[in-house]
């Protein structure tokens, strides 16, 4: 009896031996997994802060590309390439002769001279060159027009191949009539949201045709000639059918903020696409 009782406890020390071999190797090979995953976390940590390192040069490339600083920590931002123009609605002229009629009804009482600035807003045909650099989009070497005047700008793409004929004769003159296509009001009431001009304009949706345009030009007895001038032309491209350009130094950005507030190359080159036939499309600016 006593031998069987040694033997079995030989046994059990025998079998708890193994066990701890085995627990042993099973904490061996958990450590190596861990220090496995470990180096691998590690690695891919590395990984990560170059990754991040090197977005983060990009995006300080990218950010100083797009701004130029000046003293006390300001700084101006300078138009990127692409910027683009809405366009909606065009004009059905049938008769490339037909006359345009635009009326300004002057209930401000606003002085002759600034509705002959308000006339050579949509009349002139003048053109100014302005040095690219200095518009921040281009080299010194290259220049942009800008027309004074509607009348001289569509000049220069009415001979160009379109689906819609542009109006092209205007004739601007003081009337309290309605009859004209497009009906400049100077008024002195302020516009409850704020707004200096604003245009409506009369469509038959189905054709995708203007019929008539509205333009009113609020608080008109406070403005000076030059800006209510400004206001016009941006307001007469909405009544050819042009909406909001992306640019903040366009004359059809949202709002007047610009130094050059006149017709650019690419009102021009958008209200081509559109009498071509792109309605409430977008056109992409080349410069």
């Amino acid at each position: 009896m006593v031998y069987i009782y040694l033997n079995k406890q030989n046994q059990n020390q025998e079998n708890l031996e193994h066990r701890l071999i085995q627990l042993t190797n099973e904490i061996i090979t958990t450590n190596k997994k861990l220090d496995t995953e470990l180096h691998n976390i590690k690695k891919y940590f590395v990984v990560f802060l170059i990754i991040l390192t090197v977005s983060g040069v990009i995006f300080l490339y990218i950010f100083n590309q797009n701004q130029t600083f000046i003293e006390g920590g300001h700084f101006v931002t300078q138009p990127l390439i692409g910027d683009s123009i809405k366009t909606g609605f065009t004009w059905h002229l049938y008769d490339k002769e037909r006359v345009f009629h635009i009326h300004i009804k002057n209930h401000a009482q606003v002085s002759e001279q600034s509705l002959d600035m308000i006339k050579d807003s949509i009349m002139s045909k003048k053109i100014i060159e302005v040095n690219d650099l200095q518009l921040h989009k281009g080299p010194a070497t290259n220049s942009s027009k800008f027309y004074i005047g509607w009348n001289g700008a569509i000049n220069e793409i009415s001979s160009r191949e379109l689906k819609h004929q542009l109006p092209t004769r205007f004739h601007v003159h003081e009337s309290m009539s309605d009859e004209g296509d497009v009906t400049i009001m100077l008024v002195d009431e302020r516009n409850l949201e704020g707004y200096s001009g604003y245009t409506r304009s009369m469509v038959d949706q189905e054709k995708g045709q203007i019929l008539k345009s509205y333009i009113i030009i609020y608080e008109a007895n406070k403005l000076d000639g030059s800006k209510m001038a400004n206001i016009v032309r941006h307001e007469m491209g909405h009544a050819l059918g042009l909406q909001h350009s992306t640019d903040p130094d366009d004359i059809m950005y949202q709002k007047i903020q610009t130094d050059n507030p006149y017709i650019s190359e690419c009102n021009l080159n958008a209200l081509e696409s559109l009498y071509k036939g792109k309605k409430m499309s977008e056109f992409i600016c080349k410069k």
